[in-house]
């Protein structure tokens, strides 16, 4: 389950942003994967890998001052540079609307993914909550209505992925197969009625 989900994930990122390096593999294509020399990784490492881009994460009772004397042997191996541009979306294509590929299984892997907002914006707490509200814990409306009303879905779950400068919106779920398209058409009408009704602020808090 995990393995399909995760292939399904790449393809799903692929249809979000064809065309564009966020909807690429992390790991990378077998092509590139193939070219790939001791002398090219080097050269990767060098330039990505400096002081520009490092960050420290440090959480618990802390002194700043004493951490910064810890990690600062650290930091300063590391050579000098700036950090590491990248390729920004812009104008990207129509969506991939659907992918699919039949094999032999007892369930039917989803991901309904929308595209959404990045990391920086300032609304990405309540899409944090519109998350946890549709399908992130037990009391959730997609895990009640697919799971516990129907019996259609063995696991349902919400995951935001937002990125620097754009981000998708994922519904994940393991279907019965005999009840896949009223699972979906189930997940629709969650969908529509988010849209057209506020949500309750008892449901919030």
């Amino acid at each position: 389950c995990g393995d399909d989900f995760e292939y399904l994930s790449h393809q799903a990122m692929q249809g979000a942003w064809p065309g564009n390096a966020v909807g690429r593999p992390i790991l990378g294509s077998r092509e590139v994967l193939s070219e790939a020399t001791a002398e090219r990784l080097h050269a990767f490492r060098q330039s990505h890998y400096t002081a520009g881009s490092a960050i420290v994460a440090a959480a618990g009772k802390l002194e700043h001052e004493r951490l910064v004397d810890l990690v600062r042997p650290f930091l300063e191996q590391l050579p000098p540079g700036p950090v590491p541009g990248y390729r920004r979306v812009r104008n990207p294509p129509p969506m991939q609307r659907f992918f699919c590929e039949r094999r032999d299984a007892t369930q039917v892997q989803t991901i309904l993914t929308f595209r959404s907002i990045p990391y920086s914006d300032e609304h990405r707490s309540e899409q944090m909550l519109l998350a946890m509200l549709l399908g992130g814990s037990s009391y959730s409306r997609l895990f009640q209505s697919l799971r516990e009303r129907s019996g259609l879905s063995y696991m349902v779950d919400c995951m935001p992925m937002p990125l620097s400068d754009c981000g998708v919106f994922q519904i994940l779920a393991s279907l019965n197969p005999e009840g896949s398209l009223k699972a979906m058409r189930l997940c629709a009408k969650e969908l529509r009625s988010l849209c057209r009704k506020p949500v309750p602020a008892k449901a919030l808090t």
